[in-house]
């Protein structure tokens, strides 16, 4: 399998996977129309599992970009990180 391959085979599970922790995330709140919508534009096949991998996943991925975006703007403040 080539590079290029790989990559491509990459994209396509992490693509998948988003879709479904996007659907668990919409069902599990009650957003029906949405959660019907995304499924079929994507074509996803997926039945909600609340004891999934899914579960709770899009959440955990908020709170650490949340995380991140703190530890940026505390780098970016501190004079002499700037400076280097």
């Amino acid at each position: 399998m080539s590079g290029y391959s790989r990559v491509l085979l990459l994209q396509t599970i992490i693509y998948r996977f988003s879709h479904k922790s996007m659907l668990e995330y919409l069902h599990s709140h009650n957003f029906t129309e949405a959660y019907n919508a995304l499924k079929k534009d994507t074509g996803t096949e997926y039945t909600p599992d609340p004891k999934a991998k899914y579960a709770g996943l899009l959440e955990k991925k908020w709170t650490s970009v949340i995380r991140l975006q703190k530890k940026v703007r505390l780098v970016h403040s501190d004079p002499v990180c700037v400076a280097e």
